[in-house]
């Protein structure tokens, strides 16, 4: 029999996995962003570098086809 304890231990773990394997998908988004920003328009602003850095994840109207 598994203690209240190792479960809430064992989810804690399973919740901290995905977090970080949400976060490594922003970052990496991020990433790709300002690459292509940089290929196609040169250099980009600490402003804009710094914006995409800190965003989450899209919102439901920015989302892309079909939002408003």
């Amino acid at each position: 029999m598994v203690s209240f304890q190792t479960r809430f231990e064992q989810q804690g773990k399973q919740q901290g996995k995905q977090q970080g394997k949400q976060q490594g998908k922003q970052q990496g988004k991020a990433e790709m962003l300002l690459f292509l920003l940089e290929q196609k328009f040169g250099a980009v602003g600490k402003e804009v570098r710094q914006r995409i850095e800190e965003a989450d994840a899209p919102t439901p109207c920015c989302a892309g086809p079909g939002g408003s």
